[in-house]
């Protein structure tokens, strides 16, 4: 499987927004209005991130919606937060990781093209 240098910059990326907007809550609970520790099971979106990595098809659009849902609840909480005056820091740094996420995993044609190119296997070490 060859996977270029550009398609690994965008996967990297991708996976550390998603892991820094899974544990920011769990670390930093302060900076948090209630409890966003049970937002988005977090093994499930690693679980995606492999299968993208295996070049899966189907995890580009699992991990589209399931990224999708979690802006969406970060979103509620940060327009509740506002309305009541709690904490929004923590809305307001994991919503932008959030946003960068799905923009490179819906708008990216290097990563479309990387998830439709499934590379054949070779004999020994030799493509044709």
């Amino acid at each position: 499987m060859q996977i270029s240098l550009r398609v690994l910059t965008l996967l990297l990326l991708v996976a550390g927004c998603l892991l820094v907007s899974n544990v920011l809550p769990a670390v930093q609970q302060l900076w948090f209005a209630g409890n966003c520790k049970l937002t988005i099971i977090p093994w499930l979106e690693t679980l995606y991130m492999v299968l993208l990595f295996r070049q899966w098809r189907p995890a580009r659009i699992l991990l589209l919606l399931m990224t999708g849902l979690h802006a969406t609840f970060f979103l509620f909480v940060l327009g509740d937060s506002l309305s009541y005056g709690g904490h929004v820091l923590g809305c307001c740094l994991v919503l932008p990781l959030l946003l960068l996420a799905m923009g490179i995993l819906a708008y990216s044609t290097a990563l479309k093209q990387f998830l439709s190119n499934k590379s054949t296997p070779s004999v020994g070490g030799l493509s044709s």
